[in-house]
């Protein structure tokens, strides 16, 4: 494969994984709108797991970026 084939390729490909992701996280919010709405009142003794990820895109963007990092 040429050089600026495998270049182009590695581009379209990215595009495609951002793709991917958008539709995760536009799917996470949608399925979990109403952990992100709802308000929750307890003990400030007792542990609460979390029940939604607020920066959700965040961290998907971050893992995305780390991966092409490590690629190159």
């Amino acid at each position: 494969m040429k050089l600026d084939h495998r270049y182009k390729y590695e581009c379209d490909s990215f595009k495609l994984l951002v793709d991917e992701f958008e539709r995760q996280v536009d799917d996470y919010k949608l399925k979990n709108q109403h952990y992100a709405e709802e308000t929750i009142v307890h003990d400030l003794n007792e542990y609460q797991a979390p029940r939604y990820i607020s920066n959700y895109k965040s961290i998907l963007t971050s893992s995305l970026i780390i991966e092409r990092a490590h690629l190159q």
